[in-house]
């Protein structure tokens, strides 16, 4: 009993973080952005996505511009053209 609430108010806090927060999705398997869209769409998030750590560098970098960048990136380590470790260095500065 105390179990089921304890696990409702998590997945409420969940949806209350996610709700109206903006999300970039970066992975090069499209069945992962898909299921990482929907499961995040389901808790209330803005969901952009973008293939491979470039095109997430550019993506940030336009952000920057019109002062419009994502609240959380949801990152795969390992993507050609620039993987995830690269990506999140590159994110950072």
């Amino acid at each position: 009993h105390y179990i089921a609430r304890d696990q409702q108010s998590h997945q409420s806090d969940v949806q209350n973080s996610l709700q109206h927060r903006k999300v970039l999705v970066v992975d090069d398997r499209r069945e992962i952005r898909y299921l990482s869209r929907h499961l995040l769409e389901k808790a209330g998030a803005i969901v952009d996505e973008v293939e491979n750590g470039q095109q997430a560098v550019e993506y940030v970098e336009n952000g920057l511009k019109v002062d419009c960048l994502p609240h959380l990136v949801l990152l795969d380590m390992q993507m050609p053209i620039l993987d995830g470790y690269s990506t999140a260095t590159q994110l950072r500065c």
